[in-house]
């Protein structure tokens, strides 16, 4: 990048949470990629979430901390786990920088990510927030959603997270920076749920009329490397897909008026759910679950 461009954005800063809970060592490999940014004006915050009880992974955490001797990390352990999405929450509210990240602990930067993001921001004043490319837990490298970096129109978006598709309108937490003051000025809510950046995802697009898309590799994921999640969870396929459909519907109706405003069909976007329910029901096996799912496809 050239010398005025470093000058224009070195001016600016970004902070980045990070929640750690259980894992210590995991957070040695995402404060590593942090420090090690090409863009250096930055604050870094990591959110010890684990229990009081555990002291020997809290100890443990604060040593890693402490061994990167780094006046830009702050480490703050709260009183008592309270959980995502309540970790981010409460602390998202703390940032005085211009721009915000969010990420767990073990997943990593690419070198070159901040600076990117925060120069595609810096000149596409229109843009909430940006998103890039990532290697999934699996070390499958995401696929391109569009062939170049580019501001985008947020309704295709909104219209993927509301009712899915084949082509994936969509981001990780780990791939995306924020305008700070957009989630204040728009007070951006979080939500408690197995999905808790669904809700927080829709409200940003919703709200924006443009986002930033970097044909660009901006991070790497750890957390999702256990193709079995949701079942060490003890969440089950219904209930991922019942939440799911579940939040869209409530969305829709939180924001009905306003979505009307910027010309989403909401009643069609309503038959679609119902429809999604209604085949979730039939092709569901436990008798119980298919009446959640039909009676509920015909409150809509």
């Amino acid at each position: 990048m050239d010398a005025k461009l470093n000058k224009k954005i070195d001016t600016q800063n970004v902070t980045l949470l990070v929640g750690t809970f259980k894992q210590p060592k995991l957070l040695m490999t995402t404060l590593t990629a942090m420090v090690n940014q090409t863009y250096t004006n930055i604050k870094i915050i990591v959110i010890d979430d684990n229990s009081m009880k555990d002291t020997e992974i809290i100890e443990e955490t604060k040593l890693i901390v402490r061994a990167f001797e780094d006046s830009r990390i702050e480490y703050i352990k709260n009183d008592f786990n309270i959980g995502v999405p309540f970790v981010f929450r409460k602390w998202i509210s703390m940032v005085e920088s211009k721009y915000f990240y969010l990420t767990g602990a073990g997943d990593q930067l690419m070198p070159d990510a901040i600076e990117s993001m925060v120069t595609f921001l810096e000149d596409n004043n229109n843009a909430s927030m940006v998103h890039g490319l990532e290697i999934k837990g699996n070390g499958e490298r995401e696929k391109s959603l569009f062939n170049e970096t580019c501001l985008v129109e947020t309704k295709p978006y909104l219209k993927y997270h509301l009712l899915g598709g084949k082509k994936t309108y969509s981001w990780s937490q780990s791939s995306a920076l924020f305008r700070t003051e957009f989630w204040r000025t728009k007070n951006i809510p979080i939500i408690h749920d197995h999905y808790w950046d669904y809700y927080f995802h829709c409200s940003y697009i919703l709200f924006s009329t443009h986002i930033g898309y970097l044909n660009l590799l901006v991070a790497s994921r750890e957390t999702e490397k256990n193709d079995n999640y949701e079942n060490n969870l003890g969440i089950n396929s219904f209930l991922i897909e019942t939440e799911r459909v579940n939040n869209a519907l409530k969305f829709i109706i939180d924001h009905e008026v306003y979505m009307l405003l910027r010309g989403y069909p909401t009643a069609i976007y309503k038959i679609k759910i119902a429809n999604r329910l209604l085949k979730q029901g039939i092709r569901n096996q436990n008798i119980n679950q298919s009446l959640f799912c039909i009676g509920r496809a015909f409150q809509i």
